[in-house]
């Protein structure tokens, strides 16, 4: 089963929190996902150098459900920053990926959704 697609907005300063219900793809009908004794896992990378990383915490919500909550402080994404200076002295906005894998009981890693992730940049602080 390959990755499905969700691209994300994170506004720093704020906290960043999505509740993902997750289902196969029977149709037409889709089934949840069971994720009895899974635990689940997420990160936020710079495409660009790929060494910067933030983690996202992950809770599984409802195992037979398929529902897994993903979640990022405010104090947390206000320490991500939307902009790199360049040699010169130019401001460079950063791109950021992210993805969500479940570990199975067995120690089997699906990497369930994948996508880009846009900084909102914050003005109030």
């Amino acid at each position: 089963m390959a990755a499905g697609t969700l691209d994300i907005v994170i506004e720093q300063g704020a906290t960043f929190k999505r509740v993902l219900s997750l289902t196969d793809n029977t149709l037409p009908f889709p089934n949840p996902i069971d994720l009895t004794g899974c635990t689940a896992r997420a990160q936020l990378r710079d495409k660009t150098s790929n060494t910067v990383s933030y983690t996202l915490t992950c809770t599984v919500t409802d195992d037979v459900g398929g529902v897994i909550e993903v979640v990022m402080t405010a104090a947390n994404t206000a320490l991500i920053p939307s902009a790199v200076q360049d040699k010169v002295g130019r401001k460079i906005d950063r791109d950021y990926v992210w993805d969500l894998e479940v570990v199975f009981p067995d120690t089997t890693v699906l990497r369930l959704l994948q996508g880009k992730a846009t900084l909102s940049p914050e003005a109030t602080r």
